[in-house]
Order: C-alpha cells, then sequence, then structure tokens
C-alpha cells in the first residue's frame, strides 16, 4: 500500500474533529506565512510485529501542530490550546480506527511555535482500516 493513502486516510479522519478554520497537510515541510493553526503529517517508519499476522504494518509518523502566533505568552496560550484540540481528535479517532499518540514535544518550525506528536498507525495491507483480530 503506497502510503499516501494512509496520509490521506489519517487526514481525512481528522478533518472533522478538528476546528474548521485549521489548515491540515499530509506531507512534510512547512508552508510559508501561516495563518490558521496547521497541523502537518510526516510519515517515519512502517513496521511488522512478528507476532502479528503477516498482513499487519504499523505506520510511524509525527502530526506537528503550529500556530501562527509567535509572540510569547499569546503564542503559548493559543498553542496549549491546539495541542489539546488535536490530541483530543487523535484520541477520538483511534476509538474507531487504530491510531495511537505517545509523546507531545514542544518545539519550533521555520519559526513557528508547534507540538510534535509521536503517533502510529495500524492497519492490513488489504485496507487502511483498523486490523481486526
Amino acid at each position: 500500500m503506497p502510503d499516501i493513502k494512509i496520509r490521506e486516510h489519517i487526514i481525512a479522519g481528522l478533518k472533522p474533529l478538528l476546528p474548521k478554520k485549521w489548515a491540515l497537510q499530509p506531507f512534510s515541510g512547512v508552508p510559508d506565512n501561516i495563518a490558521v493553526p496547521t497541523v502537518i503529517l510526516s510519515l517515519q517508519s512502517y513496521s511488522r510485529a512478528a507476532i502479528a499476522p503477516r498482513a499487519a504494518r504499523t505506520a510511524s509518523f509525527v502530526l506537528t501542530v503550529l500556530e501562527p502566533k509567535i509572540a510569547p505568552g499569546p503564542a503559548d496560550d493559543a498553542l496549549d490550546d491546539d495541542l489539546l484540540d488535536l490530541l483530543n481528535a487523535i484520541d477520538l479517532l483511534g476509538e474507531n480506527a487504530a491510531i495511537t499518540w505517545s509523546t507531545a514535544e514542544r518545539g519550533t518550525a521555520s519559526g513557528q511555535p508547534g507540538f510534535d506528536i509521536t503517533t502510529t498507525f495500524t492497519y492490513t495491507l488489504d485496507s487502511p482500516e483498523q486490523e481486526t483480530n
């Protein structure tokens, strides 16, 4: 399965769970002039657990949420809210798909404050949907 299908699946699942004004980007790279909170998906790796069926895979990726405000104080407050919105969306999506997050670390990308959220998605080769055992 090409990784673009996984990207599309994750972005499509998150979109209705996040504020409508947010921008979602299914590929790496920070866009110029961020005007709204922006989520960027960066696929990191694929793996297969030795005890799982041969068709089971795990895609590891980072979801980066960036805030357009850069002034300390207002940017921190807005980013805290953005992070909670995105973590809640991942948790809600995880109720119907095999998506989980493990850590959220503060950072910046192209001068924009943000958080990198380490995430995994388990799927089978037949479909990007959740594996059922």
